[in-house]
């Protein structure tokens, strides 16, 4: 029987912490005697996936890389499986930290102002700083004042409602991003707007209507001074 060396393993994180959705590269540095084959990569129960051993003499190298470890820690480890010169060994335990994508939400509406009884669009469109990586998922609420006009969910990043007539006025309007658990919320600047008053208007015939009348009150005006002029 030939004896296998103990092979050492080490592993490392690229970027840590991290923000959701970044590509994170795991490296497990694996001493021995010209050690080859796999190591898998495992965060308590969950299998992250395996890579092969790079590079020559006794020191050599598996990658890889995620994007997919949730917001929160996770104690990742690096397993060797060993091969005819070197017994099995697992890497003592790292803490990856993944934080949560920052945002920044806008608001518009349509149209603005809008006449009275006519349904207003409003949009709120949510974005997420890098190096995060969206789009976020969640719910938006729509503020005129501290009222609420409703909520929706976001849709690759954008949410809408649509309500059937605002009140008259210049009013203030906010769409306030609730967050979720993996994207931080945020609120968009105050917009102003709303209903334009109805301004009341004459039809043809109704011009013609109080012209004759304002006439006919002249000529009876002048009828009742006994001058004609």
């Amino acid at each position: 029987t030939i004896a296998t060396a103990t092979a050492g393993v080490v592993l490392t994180s690229s970027i840590n912490p991290s923000f959701i959705g970044q590509a994170t590269t795991l490296s497990a540095t694996v001493t021995g005697v010209a050690p080859t084959g796999t190591v898998t990569f495992i965060a308590g129960a969950t299998n992250l996936g395996s890579a092969g051993l790079s590079g020559t003499g006794n020191t050599r190298t598996a990658t890889l890389t995620l994007a997919s470890l949730p917001v929160g820690s996770a104690l990742i480890a690096a397993a060797y499986a060993g091969d005819a010169s070197n017994a099995p060994s697992i890497s003592p335990t790292i803490t990856q930290i993944v934080q949560p994508g920052v945002t920044s939400t806008t608001l518009t509406f349509a149209p603005n102002p809008a006449a009275p009884g006519v349904p207003v669009t409003f949009t709120a469109t949510v974005t997420v700083a890098a190096p995060a990586v969206g789009p976020a998922t969640g719910t938006v609420t729509f503020l005129d004042g501290a009222a609420v006009l409703g909520s929706a969910p976001l849709v690759a990043g954008v949410a809408q409602i649509t309500v059937p007539t605002l009140p008259a006025g210049v009013r203030s309007f906010v769409a306030r991003f609730e967050g979720s658990g993996s994207f931080g919320g945020s609120s968009s600047a105050q917009v102003a707007g709303g209903s334009a008053v109805a301004v009341p208007t004459l039809s043809h015939f109704g011009f013609l209507l109080l012209l004759s009348l304002v006439i006919g009150f002249g000529l009876s005006a002048v009828r009742v001074d006994g001058k004609m002029s």
